[in-house]
């Protein structure tokens, strides 16, 4: 059996080096010069973002791997947000008219999604419990909170758990002792 021959991504010099001539290309201010490109394993289903406090373009290096011809498409969108929120400032729309014409100055339509394949990319979704340590009340969400109860004193303790997004995990979470289901874990 033959092993995949491993794609060496860009180096993030390199791609910092192609947002400049962007930004030239753009008439972005000399501030722009601060761009810093990154590649980021936090990112999971999204190709790029562009942080536009710290001026860096952050890049996914498990889904660009998978469509390295995409890479270059992938800088010109998030360093068209740096170059808009440079240029125009915050009260603009992220994929707005602004952002629209430097994506076409840059010679690429302005799409606002991608369709790269993103299959095991996707991270576990969760339900989380939280149970009143004073009065027993339960609240369910899908993002952990903090919460309090508001029947007892704002130091009673809250225990949380956690099952997986499913509807096993839902009922599990459900059920009158949710620590003993299979699949749920308690948190704090």
């Amino acid at each position: 059996m033959r092993l995949p021959e491993l794609l060496t991504l860009p180096s993030a010099v390199a791609l910092r080096e192609r947002c400049l001539a962007l930004f030239a290309l753009w008439g972005v201010p000399d501030r722009g010069r601060r761009v810093r490109v990154e590649w980021s394993g936090r990112l999971t289903t999204s190709a790029g973002r562009a942080d536009l406090r710290g001026l860096r373009v952050l890049l996914n290096p498990k889904l660009l791997s998978r469509v390295p011809d995409k890479i270059d498409e992938t800088v010109v969108h998030e360093a068209a947000h740096l170059a808009a929120h440079l240029l125009h400032g915050d009260a603009i729309q992220p994929h707005g008219a602004e952002w629209s014409r430097l994506m076409r100055a840059a010679g690429l339509p302005p799409d606002v999604t991608h369709e790269y394949p993103v299959d095991g990319l996707r991270r576990r979704a969760w339900f989380y419990l939280h149970v009143c340590g004073g009065c027993g009340s339960r609240l369910l969400l899908r993002r952990v909170r903090r919460v309090r109860c508001g029947r007892c004193k704002p130091r009673t303790p809250v225990l949380l758990y956690r099952a997986p997004q499913t509807d096993e995990g839902l009922r599990a979470l459900r059920a009158r002792e949710p620590a003993g289901a299979a699949g749920v874990h308690r948190l704090r």
